[in-house]
């Protein structure tokens, strides 16, 4: 056992019995305990957990009485009562011919059951619109055939049909003519734009396109 911890001024050890004697026990065994107190180690884990349960639950507690979601004043209450409709019927609302006459994004897809879980299957009663990649949109004789046709437009032989694989190889110049006297293009300096108050940089000026000879003009 310590004699060490003597405190000043005193001539008297420090020990476990009290101050400055040890305990009647610690001098029958000769020696000190090694030991802990059972219920104050405990205690400390114990302590911890239910200080948390408390934080916890007060500060639930005040986010839900302080943050209590209020009607938005600037949201109209007619649009909010038609959002409140189920998903599936305001996707029906955007399609050509109807309230939104406008193709529907492929992503937005009609529902059964629960529709807002992506792992339910899609219904079939042809509300959807059909999935379409780059190349369905490719023309060619198959999808398109009516873009490759060929002979008379009309019975008096005055408009023909033109393929489509003769006007993107360029094979027919005369089918869009261009203006032989047409007027260049305005450098960037010279570009009216809202940085120069409509006005383009200095020496700007609108060019008319130049008008063919007289010898040229059609009537």
């Amino acid at each position: 056992m310590s004699h060490t911890n003597t405190p000043p001024g005193s001539h008297t050890p420090d020990d476990s019995g009290g101050f400055g004697q040890p305990s009647a026990e610690a001098l029958k065994r000769g020696y000190e305990a090694d030991g802990y107190h059972t219920v104050s180690v405990i205690s400390v884990p114990v302590l911890v957990v239910v200080f948390f349960v408390l934080a916890f639950a007060t500060t639930t507690v005040l986010f839900a009485f302080f943050s209590k979601s209020v009607i938005d004043p600037n949201a109209h209450p007619m649009a909010s009562d038609r959002n409140k409709v189920e998903l599936n019927e305001r996707l029906k609302r955007i399609n050509h011919g109807s309230e939104v006459d406008q193709p529907r994004l492929e992503p937005l897809r009609t529902r059964t059951g629960n529709n807002r879980a992506i792992t339910r299957p899609e219904e079939t009663n042809g509300e959807n619109p059909p999935y379409l990649y780059p190349e369905d949109n490719r023309a060619d004789t198959t999808r398109t055939p009516e873009l490759f046709r060929t002979g008379w437009a009309d019975k008096e032989k005055k408009y023909a049909h033109v393929p489509l694989s003769s006007i993107l190889a360029g094979d027919v110049p005369a089918l869009f003519p261009v203006q032989g006297h047409g007027s260049k293009p305005l450098t960037s300096p010279h570009l009216p734009t809202a940085a120069n108050a409509g006005r383009g940089a200095e020496h700007s000026t609108a060019e008319p396109p130049a008008l063919p000879p007289a010898g040229e003009v059609k009537k």
